[in-house]
């Protein structure tokens, strides 16, 4: 899932992540492996310093293979998988080693049964990554104002919300 249930307080916003628009086809052992950790980490790390409303993004790169049905590509496959958050309002007084995950990080990984690791990155090395190897605007911004305003998310977003 791109939203994972586990991210989820109210059941009702965990039934809400069970929808196909939720979900990319994910390699089963990177999906049980590697990405459920990170998710749980995430998870873990926001419940555990983040202080106000944390924003987090998923999503996958436009290459990799495809899903063939009589014949025809049907459904595509990320290569990668990637996740972005943002929280403005967090622990200031937590260990270095957490703090310096704040206000906003990111990961990326391969969607693949071998050499799938996690790697948890800047925001700006995973823009710079999208950038690089995505037909993206070199303007690309996960977060409005690099998730330093009191409102992350892009433009865009605040005004169809």
């Amino acid at each position: 899932h791109l939203n994972p249930v586990q991210h989820k307080s109210t059941p009702r916003d965990r039934v809400a992540t069970y929808t196909l628009t939720n979900v990319v086809p994910e390699i089963r052992e990177f999906n049980i492996g590697p990405w459920r950790e990170y998710e749980e980490r995430i998870r873990v790390r926001l419940n555990n310093f983040c202080r106000g409303t944390a924003y987090i993004v998923t999503g996958v790169t436009t290459r990799g293979n495809m899903i063939r049905r009589n014949n025809q590509d049907r459904v595509a496959i990320p290569e990668d998988v990637w996740s972005a958050y943002c929280c403005t309002e967090y622990d200031r007084n937590s260990p270095h080693v957490v703090r310096v995950l704040f206000p906003s990080h990111a990961a990326l990984a391969k969607n693949a049964k071998e050499s799938n690791s996690v790697n948890e990155m800047t925001v700006q090395d995973l823009e710079n990554f999208l950038k690089n190897h995505m037909d993206v605007d070199q303007n690309l911004q996960i977060f409005y104002d690099n998730c330093i305003s009191p409102s992350p998310l892009p433009l865009y977003l605040q005004h169809t919300i």
